[in-house]
């Protein structure tokens, strides 16, 4: 990787450059939080119907987002899943609506 840098009052950039290395990790050892995080991303990125997307659908924003509760103490993360549920609802009879005209 290389990046470049110029400091607050510097006139010149400096560049580093160092090496990266995947380490082969998937996603089923990642913590509650990363999933959690991850389900909060895919569920921006479907809404907007993103071509970045991938494959994400509501369904998997739902699992991650369940996989992702850890230690919900106020009910956020709880509150987020139903709101999932609601917008795979809401995508689905839109969906059949579509297809009925």
């Amino acid at each position: 990787m290389k990046l470049r840098y110029k400091a607050p009052d510097g006139d010149t950039s400096k560049k580093i450059e160092f090496s990266l290395a995947d380490p082969g990790l998937n996603a089923a050892g990642a913590s509650t939080d990363f999933e959690f995080a991850a389900s909060v991303a895919a569920f921006a990125m479907c809404l907007r119907d993103s071509e970045y997307k991938g494959q994400a659908n509501f369904g998997l924003v739902k699992e991650l987002a369940m996989a992702g509760l850890g230690d919900d103490a106020k009910g956020y993360r709880k509150e987020f899943v139903e709101l999932v549920k609601k917008a795979g609802e809401l995508a689905e009879a839109k969906k059949k609506a579509a297809e009925k005209k």
